[in-house]
């Protein structure tokens, strides 16, 4: 099994395929995080690549996971990613994965910041409007 199958089962045993939160013991066992972010520091090229598309089918509780998971390791690859899902993710992702993005946020292209900056706001808008 490739170090990029085994992260996409560690994250689907540990959110029930995507159907449940992180579990209660998450947040108290570095264990957990640091084992997936060992098998992300292992990535080839190509499982970067891979990774980059599989999220998309993916629920909002799985990418609450993948993200946590993904943006503890720095690199381009991860960037990328992350502003992927910024900018073509459910609202609830968009606005998990503003708080990394916001990290590198000056070595965004200019107008990629602003589309993202706008779709956040956006929501936040959506979000107020309805409270």
């Amino acid at each position: 099994m490739t170090s990029l199958e085994t992260f996409i089962n560690y994250i689907n045993e540990h959110t029930n395929n995507g159907l449940s939160e992180l579990g209660p013991g998450w947040g108290d066992n570095e264990y957990l995080e640091d084992y997936a972010v060992e098998l992300l520091n292992k990535f080839e090229v190509e499982e970067w690549l891979s990774l980059k598309e599989h999220w998309k089918d993916k629920s909002d509780l799985w990418l609450e996971c993948f993200i946590l998971l993904v943006s503890q390791v720095n690199n381009q690859f991860v960037k990328d990613i992350l502003v992927s899902i910024a900018r073509n993710g459910s609202k609830e992702s968009t606005m998990t994965v503003m708080e990394y993005v916001r990290e590198f946020w000056d070595e965004l292209d200019p107008i990629i910041a602003k589309e993202i900056d706008n779709k956040s706001w956006s929501i936040i808008k959506s979000k107020m409007g309805k409270a």
